[in-house]
């Protein structure tokens, strides 16, 4: 018996000591690590890459090649330390300059601490568009290797030829759980730092509420400036409604005179211009290797696809002139580019709120989909699907799970599936998912501001979802130091009945208004048996606390005074 007490007595301390021996094991020293399943590398910190320079692209340092006479380069080594083992995933973010040689090639190799060669491949590596994601050999097969036992591991990366390579960052992760998206995961260089968590606490600085708004101009040039002003002016838009481009801050541009590969560039996880918040574009062809000359459509479906990028920038040009070729542009044109820059500022308060979500979270503004690399999220609530083809009137979308909805006449879409969809000209195939909840600037507004006295906002039915609308004074940098507010929408959804509810606004600003006007637009439900407002019934009618349905539009319009320091609970009783 009192061997047992004994025992008894020392198994809990021995677990406890067991425990501290295992959390406090040292990992050996080592330049990079493998930190719960990932291993993240910037080429630019390697201390050793003879025969490599640096260079900057789209605000990114990275490595490349620069060959001898013979086309040879040393390789380059990526160093690291695995304590997990298993199957893991290889991705290379890099591109190369071609220099018209047929001769190129990039090689990878994965060595242990003891020099023994695990894997061997030859890179697929053919991409000279902006810095790219890349998982995948000559064989178009994807690039990963067993790890067998914990342990130093390094990475050989060599060129042969004249063309010179670009690598930017290594990527492992095991059973690929977590690919890479835009420029990648933070270094690992501490074992103790999870790189998923310090991506997320990074914080992306918000510009001036403006660049928001349509913006226009191109380059230093006077002209380009001019005539793309021309045209917005021919389109009944005043000056004060958009801005020059060349005022904001140091935002990037990029130029790849193809109106698809602008928008796959732009959505694509894969590239690193997914993280570039503020990208703009050079207007180019439907085809960069014909680039035809400017027309109406291709000038029209540039409009279409900048009022729904991150900013809707118009008409930069470098190759084409702009000035002789505005007698292409009808009467039509000019109206319909005056909707889009109208449709652009009254978003203004969903797209400044998408981008507030944007720093606090990491969440992207625009995602895209590199199985449908022409279409893309426009935040939560939007799925657009621009056309990027010449004398193109319809194409394929494919909508993700739910119910969705034409923006333009409401039609219905079950998602998980593609559908055949109608554009002409003047449409740009647009859709609303069911549950949205999208507030719209006044129109008696004409250019973006930060804050609101005066919103629309549209409820879709047909689902359950919520909103946070983000303020601030549009101006300074106050909002880092606590000083903006957000208000939470909420919308629920059966059969007899929907609710919505109003949040208190949460923070405050200078400049911030005490209450706002309110314009609730729930669209696509059936007329309502009675709507009552924190239990308290409301009257029919058009004036303010009351309510009215347009049963050809199938909406109910209910006018709302709400106060910053009131919660409101909608009801509907069907």
């Amino acid at each position: 018996m009192n061997f047992i007490l004994a025992y008894t007595d020392l198994k809990y301390p021995m677990i406890l000591v067991w425990i501290l021996f295992q959390s406090c094991t040292v990992v050996p020293e080592a330049e990079f690590y493998e930190v719960d399943g990932i291993v993240s590398i910037d080429a630019h910190q390697l201390t050793d890459h003879t025969g490599w320079s640096h260079v900057t692209q789209y605000s990114s340092v990275s490595l490349i090649s620069t060959p001898d006479s013979s086309g040879y380069v040393e390789p380059l080594s990526f160093p690291f330390y695995i304590q997990n083992t298993g199957v893991y995933s290889l991705w290379i973010l890099g591109n190369r300059e071609y220099s018209g040689s047929d001769v190129h090639s990039s090689f990878l190799s994965i060595l242990d601490d003891k020099d023994s060669q695990l894997y061997q491949t030859i890179l697929k590596n053919d991409s000279t568009e902006p810095l790219k994601w890349n998982h995948y050999n000559y064989e178009d097969q994807p690039i990963s290797i067993q790890i067998d036992r914990p342990g130093h591991y390094r990475i050989n990366i060599s060129a042969l030829g004249p063309d010179r390579f670009r690598i930017h960052k290594i990527h492992l992760t095991l059973d690929n759980e977590n690919p890479p998206q835009g420029v990648g995961l933070p270094t690992t260089s501490d074992p103790g730092i999870d790189p998923v968590l310090q991506k997320r606490e990074e914080r992306m600085e918000l510009m001036p509420s403006w660049i928001f708004g349509p913006v226009y101009g191109g380059y230093s040039n006077n002209t380009d400036r001019s005539e793309s002003k021309e045209i917005l002016e021919r389109s009944g838009i005043s000056r004060d409604e958009v801005r020059d481009w060349e005022q904001a801050p140091d935002y990037g541009q990029y130029g790849i005179s193809d109106l698809k590969k602008n928008i796959e560039i732009m959505a694509n996880p894969r590239f690193i211009t997914y993280e570039i918040p503020y990208a703009s574009y050079d207007v180019g062809g439907f085809d960069y290797k014909e680039q035809p000359p400017l027309n109406e459509e291709l000038l029209i479906r540039w409009a279409q696809f900048s009022a729904f990028n991150s900013v809707m920038h118009l008409f930069s040009k470098e190759i084409y002139d702009l000035h002789s070729e505005m007698s292409l542009l009808s009467n039509e044109s000019y109206a319909h580019i005056n909707e889009l820059v109208h449709l652009r500022n009254r978003l203004f308060p969903y797209i400044y709120s998408e981008f507030y979500l944007a720093r606090g979270t990491g969440k992207k503004p625009i995602r895209g989909n590199h199985e449908f690399p022409t279409q893309y999220l426009f935040g939560d609530s939007f799925l657009v699907a621009p056309i990027v083809e010449r004398m193109e009137n319809e194409r394929f979308v494919h909508l993700p799970s739910g119910l969705w909805y034409d923006y333009e006449d409401g039609s219905r879409y079950e998602g998980g599936q593609s559908w055949l969809v109608d554009a002409p000209l003047f449409k740009i195939p647009l859709f609303v998912k069911a549950g949205s909840i999208i507030p719209y600037q006044n129109e008696l507004n004409t250019k973006v501001i930060a804050h609101h006295d005066s919103l629309l906002i549209e409820i879709y039915g047909g689902s359950v979802g919520t909103f946070r609308l983000y303020e601030d004074d549009g101006l300074s940098t106050r909002y880092k130091q606590g000083e903006f507010s957000t208000t939470a929408f909420r919308y629920f959804e059966r059969d007899d009945y929907a609710t919505f509810t109003i949040g208190r606004v949460s923070r405050e600003f200078e400049g911030q208004s005490s209450e706002k006007m309110l314009k609730l637009v729930f669209k696509y439900i059936q007329k309502p048996k009675s709507v009552s407002a924190n239990e308290v019934e409301l009257s029919e009618g058009n004036e303010i606390r009351e309510w009215y349905y347009d049963s050809e539009k199938e909406q109910m319009i209910l006018n709302w005074v709400q106060s910053n320091d009131t919660k409101t609970d909608i009801e509907l009783l069907f």
